[in-house]
């Protein structure tokens, strides 16, 4: 599927196809990229192609329908619960005490 001269390059929008592509091969309820500039970049193509909307820098996952999110005002952590499908952008933090 991925066989292609258009995946050399990073650009967003045949790479977005792609997931797009696997997702309805495959049937996965989660899709999941990490937060880097490429991964930022192509989830919210994904998602559109989708029809759904994408879940950003995500800190943390509980179970299959509740992630975790950083909220910068007042360094607070927010936990969300979506039941459709999944698509983030996942983050790796590390915190210091």
């Amino acid at each position: 599927m991925a066989d292609s001269d258009k995946f050399k390059n990073p650009l967003a929008e045949p790479w977005a196809k792609l997931v797009h592509l696997v997702h309805q091969s495959g049937g996965y309820s989660h899709i999941i990229a990490a937060a880097s500039s490429f991964g930022k970049n192509v989830v919210p193509r994904a998602a559109a192609l989708l029809d759904v909307s994408p879940i950003t820098d995500v800190t943390g996952i509980s179970d299959s329908n509740t992630f975790v999110r950083y909220i910068l005002f007042c360094s607070l952590f927010n936990l969300m619960t979506r039941n459709l499908l999944f698509i983030a952008n996942l983050m790796v933090v590390s915190y210091y005490l």
